[in-house]
């Protein structure tokens, strides 16, 4: 969700607006290990929908660490409480805690490993200057993600005793309202220059789940088609927002008519993808986003790839191009979004050729595109893989 003052923000500055953004995690000395950060991002996506209404803990002490930021307390937790959500301000850490879902504190050094258990979804902080300068003393704000939070934020220059340049309490009010970590922060720091922001950005435990079906035909030839999404959500009397995406590129911003039409004579034979994204007309967008694939015969020209991959050696890997139509393409090329990796004339005995390490660790999609001789580019269904190690190589 996008809360209203991202939107004032925007109006403002214009084209100097500038992009969020965060890292997911930190593996350099003094930081997280990499199944540590896994671990972070697969948090965030089980915390989705679940936040709980209590677990927070405002920690307070006699150091300026925690002075300068403690006058916000109060009033956050008055209007956390309004929406029903338990706030805990104490001078002790929850030591022993079971699912804490919020920490904040002004503190050197702390031990977030004795705090007790952490539910997904939970941000911790611990106010302090050099929380993520990483050459200096102090416990660092990793420490926190490898206890078990998701998300944290740390400075990275000599911030002084200014609560203006740290995360305000007020960061839970944003968060409770449905808004991502992402979100959250950058409306709850002043400076973000300052901070180094870690962990999962997506996640949104607080946001009611948005159901979306985008709902069409499998295949299309010459008449055009209408397909029809539909949203729900637990909110009542909502209005709705529709975006439509044709193979990636938007084709209708927001709008009011949850339907959109595809003409297949504007289109190349083979494979074609139609998404919706569906947000709540609201202070904060929910959204929820579906995707229709379907492919378009109008000339009779289809190409796959052959699920027979052949291993080369040292990382390497051929594929195939199957011709399903009786019309063959001059040129062939695999593809991985919008890079090319390999290309060649097309020949039926032709290896198109890929470096695992190309694609980066994880589920990567193939796909192979045919060029004809009147320019029509075909392309195939993906190829699902998921590479593993490939930084090993």
């Amino acid at each position: 969700g996008e809360d209203d003052t991202v939107e004032r923000l925007r109006s403002g500055l214009g084209g100097r607006m500038p992009l969020p953004s965060m890292m997911l995690g930190y593996t350099g000395s003094g930081g997280s290990s990499l199944d540590s950060v896994l671990a972070v991002l697969e948090r965030g996506q089980q915390a989705d929908y679940q936040g709980r209404r209590a677990g927070l803990y405002f920690v307070t002490n006699s150091n300026v660490r925690s002075t300068c930021r403690d006058w916000q307390f109060a009033s956050t937790k008055e209007r956390l409480v309004e929406r029903r959500v338990e706030v805990v301000v104490t001078n002790e850490f929850p030591v022993g805690a079971s699912s804490i879902m919020g920490l904040l504190c002004g503190a050197e050094q702390v031990s977030p490993t004795e705090m007790g258990s952490f539910a997904p979804g939970a941000v911790a902080e611990h106010l302090t200057s050099w929380g993520a300068e990483f050459q200096r003393p102090q416990t660092k704000c990793t420490e926190w993600l490898n206890a078990g939070a998701t998300a944290t934020c740390g400075s990275v220059v000599e911030p002084y005793a200014n609560a203006n340049k740290f995360l305000s309490a007020r960061f839970f009010e944003h968060y409770t309202a449905g808004c991502s970590v992402l979100e959250s922060f950058y409306q709850s720091v002043a400076s973000p220059l300052q901070q180094l922001f870690l962990g999962d950005p997506l996640a949104r435990p607080y946001a009611p789940p948005v159901r979306v079906s985008l709902l069409g035909v499998n295949r299309l030839s010459e008449e055009p088609f209408r397909f029809r999404a539909m949203a729900a959500t637990q909110l009542r009397g909502v209005s709705w927002r529709y975006t439509f995406l044709l193979n990636g590129r938007v084709v209708e911003a927001a709008s009011e008519i949850s339907s959109y039409q595809v003409n297949p004579v504007d289109l190349a034979d083979g494979f074609h993808t139609l998404q919706c994204v569906a947000w709540v007309d609201h202070s904060v967008r929910f959204y929820g986003l579906d995707t229709k694939v379907f492919v378009v015969n109008r000339v009779g020209r289809a190409l796959s790839i052959s699920s027979d991959i052949k291993p080369l050696g040292a990382g390497v890997h051929g594929v195939q191009v199957v011709v399903d139509g009786a019309d063959v393409p001059n040129r062939v090329q695999l593809i991985s979004g919008a890079e090319v990796l390999d290309e060649g004339r097309y020949d039926s005995e032709l290896l198109l050729r890929f470096q695992e390490s190309w694609l980066g660790d994880g589920v990567c999609r193939l796909q192979v595109v045919g060029v004809y001789a009147d320019g029509m580019e075909v392309a195939s269904e993906p190829l699902v893989l998921t590479v593993f190690n490939s930084f090993n190589e």
